[in-house]
């Protein structure tokens, strides 16, 4: 779905999107004053950090090419690796030393950052979109629905039983949700994930 909106307002303006979005989520995080608070800002930082991935890594794709490009991208990857190692370590110093809160005010101070720099992202790659490019709703809530079906049922298969009926009704439901999926993105003219990409094969060079 960010792929499409990507392309109908330019990925440098869907990338500044999901960084406003991912800042305003983190800050209500931050004045949280109650657990149903703070899930739904949370909800609406996983919005904006899915914006800021995919949008970033197709920021990446368009400006390096060649060598330059794989270096980027290893650039990007490390950095990412890195977050993820040193990240819990550094939020349980935060709550330690100034409390739980400063671990979403730092993440919104650095979204905060990001937004300042997108001018000079812009300068890189201007933001234009297209205007022949329409979003896949239907195509996006199943697929949304396709993994909270899955994720939930590996997230609970340990407590409830991996034979358990729930467990294995939550599978059954996102086989069956992933199957009208690809009934659905098959039939469409600007499809969330084109289908057709899983049937091309490479052919092996013929040797002379």
């Amino acid at each position: 779905m960010f792929s499409s909106v990507a392309d109908i307002i330019g990925r440098v303006r869907a990338f500044a999107v999901g960084a406003a979005i991912y800042a305003a989520a983190s800050f209500a995080s931050a004045f949280a004053t109650d657990v149903l608070w703070l899930d739904a800002a949370r909800a609406l930082a996983g919005i904006g950090g899915a914006a800021i991935f995919s949008c970033g890594a197709a920021i990446v794709s368009t400006i390096f090419e060649g060598p330059a490009r794989a270096k980027a991208f290893a650039y990007f990857g490390t950095v990412a690796g890195v977050g993820v190692a040193l990240g819990p370590s550094l939020s349980g110093a935060l709550v330690q030393t100034l409390g739980w809160r400063w671990v979403f005010a730092v993440h919104a101070i650095a979204l905060v950052v990001v937004l300042i720099a997108v001018p000079a992202i812009s300068k890189a790659m201007p933001a234009t979109g297209s205007t022949g490019t329409r979003i896949d709703f239907a195509g996006s809530a199943l697929f949304v629905v396709a993994m909270v079906l899955l994720t939930t049922a590996i997230v609970q298969g340990s407590q409830w039983g991996w034979g358990s009926v729930g467990v294995v009704a939550l599978f059954a439901g996102a086989i069956v949700v992933l199957a009208v999926f690809a009934f659905v993105e098959n039939r469409r003219e600007h499809p969330m994930f084109d289908l057709g990409v899983l049937r091309k094969t490479r052919r092996p060079a013929r040797r002379e």
